[in-house]
């Protein structure tokens, strides 16, 4: 096992550090939809670090995206829009699989044709499961910085430059002004979330990207900046009823204070890797096969939730529902069938299942 964790550090940069906060911003994912919000105690700090999970997903996704743009158009289809795109019409297909059975007994449960339609072709049902937006808006955004990449870079910096901060810009003034609330908040609960979303989504996106660009360069040494890092998670935290952008011109994931913090926690835990390396091959080890499993996870944590909370109802288990040790609770039973199922399934298809 080892072997083959220095065989990844090796072909893709493995940085455990970042696997880690992928890791936890995957149990922060969990807690938001399993969990009811605390505010006080440091249940509160905890469910603050996974209000801003989302958001430091996709400014990872696209740090690691830097390969799409050594891709021909044939490559990205093949490659990357099918790795994005397949698990959510796998997963649409297992939760129908669950969900119709049960919603013959349970009317409440039950689903139609159009549920999987939808849950396909947004990623947002209500019936099925409608955490896999991220994965709608991953793909649209990959294809977007694709085609900028090979179809509209100049090749000069100065206009880049400008051309970057002209869209954050934009972006933001949508945003604050609730102009892509106005556009998009009385579309259907199916499309009204993905759709809104991806303006939201887009600073994370040209974060990340830039992220990639100033460490494979050796621009900037971002371990200087961890103690910083933490300042401003911190002062954020403490200033977050207070800066925090309207709801009403939100879809949840709008503010430049969400783009700060987690690029904050993307400094702070890719500056980690050299203490986790000194930990030896015992907290590799844990940080890589917990990590792996991060798309299983995030992927069924809704569906396991629900059966959670049946069997609970059944049993009379005495844990209370709606918790952070609740939400723990859903994130290692994912972690278990994932594990188990990689055993059984052919390589070949986990990667689009649970990889």
């Amino acid at each position: 096992m080892v072997n083959e964790i220095r065989k990844n550090n090796i072909k893709d940069h493995y940085n455990y550090g970042i696997q880690l906060l992928r890791m936890i911003m995957c149990i922060g994912v969990v807690i938001i939809h399993c969990a009811d919000e605390r505010t006080t105690g440091f249940q509160s700090f905890i469910y603050f670090i996974a209000t801003n999970a989302v958001g430091t997903f996709m400014l990872i996704a696209f740090y690691f995206n830097k390969k799409v743009s050594d891709m021909h158009f044939d490559q990205l289809v093949k490659k990357r829009i099918s790795r994005i795109y397949l698990p959510v019409i796998i997963w649409a297909f297992i939760y129908s699989v669950i969900k119709i059975p049960v919603g013959l007994i349970d009317k409440e449960e039950s689903i139609s044709l159009f549920d999987f339609v939808w849950q396909i072709m947004t990623g947002h049902d209500a019936r099925l499961n409608p955490a896999m937006w991220f994965q709608l808006d991953l793909l649209m955004l990959t294809v977007l910085y694709w085609l900028y990449v090979n179809r509209l870079r100049t090749g000069i910096k100065t206009k880049e430059i400008i051309l970057v901060a002209s869209v954050l810009v934009f972006v933001y003034l949508l945003q604050y002004l609730g102009i892509n609330a106005f556009l998009f908040g009385l579309l259907r609960f199916e499309l009204r979330y993905p759709i809104g979303r991806v303006i939201e989504m887009v600073p994370f996106a040209i974060i990340g990207s830039l992220a990639a660009y100033v460490v494979d360069n050796n621009l900037v040494n971002i371990k200087r900046y961890s103690l910083l890092a933490i300042v401003v998670i911190c002062l954020i935290y403490m200033l977050r009823n207070d800066i925090g952008i309207n709801p009403q011109y939100s879809f949840g994931y709008a503010g430049g204070e969400k783009l700060i913090v987690a690029t904050a926690l993307f400094i702070l835990f890719s500056s980690a890797d050299s203490l986790i390396m000194k930990g030896g091959s015992i907290v590799k080890g844990i940080v890589y096969n917990i990590s792996k499993y991060t798309l299983g996870i995030y992927s069924m944590h809704i569906i396991v939730n629900k059966i959670l909370c049946a069997a609970k109802l059944k049993f009379k288990f005495p844990l209370e529902k709606r918790t952070i040790v609740w939400s723990l609770l859903v994130y290692v039973t994912c972690y278990a069938i994932s594990w188990i199922s990689c055993k059984i399934i052919p390589d070949k298809y986990t990667k689009y299942i649970f990889e």
